[in-house]
């Protein structure tokens, strides 16, 4: 509900293997301004916002002021097509497939469960 709020989700990472915050922002609407540290890439292109070298800060101002100059007309269409976005991803069968191996993957190399003691 926060983030469905904000006009921009301003996240300038280091690295990120995944980013789970920014879908949660595109999930909500939010248009991000995020580094090219992560996998969300081609987002300017994608009409949901932009991914931008951290050696390019004058980048970021632009961003920044693009979205500040924004009509509300304008601006919503980036938030709308920020949800659409993210829906998209989560009907891909090609990540839905990735996401389930990884669990898979992680629940095998846990530890077996310790037996329950017997009354």
């Amino acid at each position: 509900r926060i983030l469905a709020k904000k006009d921009l989700f301003f996240f300038p990472t280091f690295g990120e293997n995944f980013g789970h915050a920014i879908i949660e922002a595109l999930e909500a609407g939010c248009p991000v301004l995020i580094s090219d540290q992560t996998p969300w890439r081609e987002l300017e292109k994608r009409g949901v916002g932009w991914d931008i070298p951290l050696d390019k800060p004058e980048l970021f101002h632009a961003a920044i002021e693009k979205v500040i100059a924004m009509d509300e007309h304008d601006h919503r269409r980036l938030c709308e097509n920020a949800v659409t976005y993210v829906g998209n991803i989560a009907r891909d069968p090609a990540i839905v497939e990735s996401n389930r191996q990884f669990f898979v993957a992680a629940l095998k190399s846990l530890p077996a469960p310790e037996p329950s003691p017997t009354p």
